[in-house]
Formats: C-alpha cells, structure tokens, sequence
C-alpha cells in the first residue's frame, strides 16, 4: 500500500516534455552610432574592428550581424564602398554569416536605402511607428512603411520588424503582416531611449499579443540586458548582444565588457546551461524564413 502510494506521488512530478526550443539565433551588434570610445575603450569604431569583432563573435556562435558602418575616424557613415570592404572581410572567414544593415543614416529615404542594394543583405528593421529619440523625433507614416516594404520585398530582405511598444505591434499588424509570408521576424526593443520600459513584464506582454505564426528576437538597451536575454532565452526567442546595447558584463556591476565575443561567448554558456542549442546560419535562416544566403 505504502509502495503503491509513493509510486502515485512520484508520477506527481511528471515526465511530459515540454515543446522544442528552437536553435538559439544570436545577432551581433558590434559598434552602433551612439556609444563611443569614452564610453567603453573597447568599443571597434574602424572598419577593420568592425570587421574583426563580427570574426571573433560569429567564432563564438553569432549566427547573424547588424552592420552600423564606421569610417576610419571612427565616423558613422553609409558609404558602400566602406560597407563593401568590410563585408569582404567578414565573408571571407564567415562565409555563411547572415548580414543585416540598418537603413537610417541619410538625408533622403534614397539615401538612407541605398545600403540595402548590397546584395549579401538578408534583413534589416522595419520600424512600424514613431518615437522619439533624445532631441530627434523618428516620423513612420503608412505610405513611407508601404516604401520600404516596395523596395526591400523584390530584393527578398526580410522585414525585421522593431517593436518598441503595443502600438508598434498593431500598426504591425495593419500596415506590414498582411504584405509578408508567415513566418513573421519581430525585433522586440526595450530599454533604449523612445522605447518602453525594459522589464519581464513589458516583454511577455508584447510577446503573448505577436500574431500566430511570429518568431522574435530581443533588444535590449543598458543595465538590464543579460536578465532580459536570459529570459528571452528561457521563453524561446532569440537575442541580439554586443557593445551597440550593452557595454558592462554584469547588470549591477562597473565591470566593461572587453569585447563584442566575450558577450557572445557568455550568452552562449548561458544559453547551453539552459539546454538551448546554439544555431548556425543555416538553422536561423530556416527558423527565420529568409530566402538568401547559403541553406
């Protein structure tokens, strides 16, 4: 009887698996626009470090880069020809590497677009609302989203679409889903400047309202960046890392972060500790719907 009762509490603790993860995607964010070297002295601001951190990072499980260009001044630029010389770099020793390039600087939408004509290009934002930015404010009307959509799709880059807050989402939802395949890439971004609060909370809101058929990736701008991307991990998305959105190792200590793969290197161990495999281009790319790139 005894026995029989153990047994009975024993199956109390269950044995059903839980669903599949997919492979972990882990984007790099190697250099951004804003941070700069008085910020973090380890910070790449020259094409050739540009290049070398996305090296180092893609060796430690980056499967994916989003490429902010530099000068040699360490100057923010949309130069082809400087995006075109790092591009060769990184591809010669990550041959396999996903390439996204952000379509922002620029005085006209042409200009800001142009970068997106590189041809290895396989995603960049969509940014589906307004926000505001320090002093500047971002202006998304439906006809400039309707745009962008006209010239990324006959190149076959796929929308990341760069969800800040609700409102992002539903303008989503009217102004972008219904023109793409399932399935649907969203960036979620919280904790930069213009963006909701970063918190479990906001996070799992936004998640449980994404449309059925969504795969999400996270953003996080400051302190609060490896709890948010360990929980990211932990609910099944994907993580973007590096010195564009997090400059210390730690959440709640002054310790900087001395390289773009230390950051990749250590979600990875979280990452695995947690039973997640890492994956490779080829497996983010079929998790993510996207047509270029080696299969």
């Amino acid at each position: 009887m005894v026995k029989a009762q153990l047994s009975d509490l024993i199956n109390l603790v269950g044995e059903e698996r839980l669903p599949e993860w997919d492979p972990l995607h882990i984007k790099i964010a190697p250099t951004g626009l804003a941070v700069s070297r008085q910020q973090s002295p380890y910070l790449p601001m020259t094409p050739d470090e540009i290049a070398q951190a996305t090296i180092e990072s893609y060796q430690e499980g980056a499967s994916a880069v989003h490429l902010h260009m530099r000068d040699d001044d360490g100057v923010p630029t949309n130069d082809i020809q400087i995006f075109r010389r790092v591009i060769d770099k990184v591809k010669d020793k990550c041959p396999d590497i996903i390439i996204d390039i952000p379509s922002i600087l620029g005085n006209t939408e042409e200009e800001k677009l142009r970068p997106l004509t590189i041809p290895e290009v396989e995603t960049t934002a969509l940014q589906p609302g307004p926000m505001i930015v320090g002093s500047i404010t971002v202006f998304r009307s439906p006809d400039s989203i309707a745009r962008d959509l006209d010239f990324m799709l006959p190149l076959d880059i796929v929308p990341e679409i760069a969800t800040h807050d609700l409102s992002h989402l539903a303008n989503a939802e009217r102004l972008i889903i219904p023109r793409l395949e399932k399935p649907y890439y969203f960036n979620i971004v919280l904790g930069l400047e213009g963006s909701t609060y970063s918190t479990p909370q906001n996070l799992i809101h936004i998640i449980e309202r994404l449309p059925e058929g969504s795969k999400w990736l996270i953003s996080i701008g400051g302190r609060p960046t490896l709890d948010m991307l360990t929980l990211a991990i932990i609910l099944g998305g994907h993580i973007r890392v590096g010195l564009e959105d997090m400059i210390y190792v730690y959440p709640r200590k002054d310790e900087l972060a001395t390289s773009n793969a230390q950051l990749v290197a250590k979600m990875v161990r979280i990452a695995t500790e947690l039973g997640r495999d890492i994956a490779t281009p080829a497996q983010a790319r079929k998790t993510l719907g996207f047509k270029k790139g080696p299969k």
